[in-house]
């Protein structure tokens, strides 16, 4: 989305009271109704489908809040995910006739995000069909790629996140054990492809982490 534009919703969404989450909060629950857009205005969220066996399946995105809601109310339909918060995070949430009264007066704006979402989804689905049909290891390097590019940021020439991404996370997001990402994740500090601290990853070479996806 262009910067023009997330100012635009950026200035919309600020006109509503901060909501402040604690880590571990959740915010909508799987299958509950949803009256509200929010929108982060820091921290990082996880949306995750806990199937009947209490298994949970977390999307590879860590800011999902507008989206899951737009698109809840738009298909009025409950969430198919729980929204938690990884980090202490500040949402905004506006009522969704009071979001749909502003979206409609801008039409480029509605563009836009329809494309940003259409553009998503597609770049999501790629990259779930690529983790699922690999090995363990080109599952974990796809995972590491796909957050990389959306979500690092550069300090000292090299990537890294600004929030700890524990292995059991990184297993919800591939269908893999802790223990099994833990293996993975060895191998590529070993390979010197990511180095890891207090459960915080930084990316040490990108075309070696590409290479590792079997892409």
């Amino acid at each position: 989305m262009n910067l023009n534009n997330q100012q635009n919703l950026t200035a919309f969404f600020s006109t509503y009271s901060t909501r402040r989450l604690k880590k571990g909060e959740v915010i909508y629950k799987q299958g509950e109704e949803v009256k509200y857009v929010g929108m982060i205005k820091s921290g990082y969220m996880r949306a995750f489908f806990e199937n009947k066996a209490g298994d949970e399946l977390t999307l590879p995105v860590l800011n999902p809040l507008f989206y899951v809601t737009l698109i809840s109310t738009v298909l009025e339909k409950p969430t198919a995910y729980t929204l938690q918060a990884m980090t202490n995070t500040e949402v905004w949430l506006a009522p969704e006739a009071e979001f749909f009264e502003f979206f409609k007066k801008d039409l480029n704006l509605h563009m836009e995000v329809m494309k940003t979402i259409l553009w998503g989804f597609s770049d999501l689905t790629v990259n779930m069909a690529r983790i699922m049909s690999g090995d363990a290891y080109e599952r974990v390097a796809t995972t590491l790629d796909f957050i990389f590019h959306y979500y690092s940021q550069t300090e000292g020439g090299k990537k890294e996140l600004d929030l700890p991404l524990p292995h059991r996370l990184i297993g919800s997001m591939t269908g893999l054990s802790r223990e099994t990402v833990t293996l993975q994740i060895l191998k590529m500090t070993k390979k010197g492809i990511v180095s890891t601290k207090n459960r915080r990853i930084k990316l040490m070479s990108e075309e070696k982490l590409q290479a590792a996806t079997g892409r």
